[in-house]
């Protein structure tokens, strides 16, 4: 169906089961207990040209939140969808791995 003649119900029921960035207040909430930086793993599934090139990033995560647009990092960053972790750590601290969905144990 064309989406110049899809309904609003149809719509609806499309937008919704668009996947949901949650990451936003997780890395508030790394921030907040110290962590400063991230290294960005692409996901082993990654066939785009987006995750692959920018496999192995590093920077800061007051950075990362700066430049985040529609509060969710890792898809701003990367792409609705994207299944890549990214690595955080911060001085004597362990290394936390955050998705798009939230933490990865």
């Amino acid at each position: 169906m064309s989406k110049l003649t899809e309904t609003h119900a149809e719509f609806r029921e499309r937008l919704l089961a668009t996947p949901k960035d949650i990451s936003l207040p997780i890395f508030q909430e790394l921030m907040g207990q110290g962590y400063t930086d991230y290294r960005v793993n692409c996901s082993p599934s990654a066939t785009d040209t987006v995750c692959l090139v920018g496999g192995g990033e590093t920077g800061t995560i007051a950075d990362l939140l700066n430049t985040t647009q529609y509060e969710a990092p890792c898809f701003s960053h990367r792409h609705v969808g994207c299944q890549c972790l990214w690595a955080c750590t911060g001085p004597d601290l362990p290394e936390v791995m955050v998705g798009a969905f939230g933490i990865v144990e």
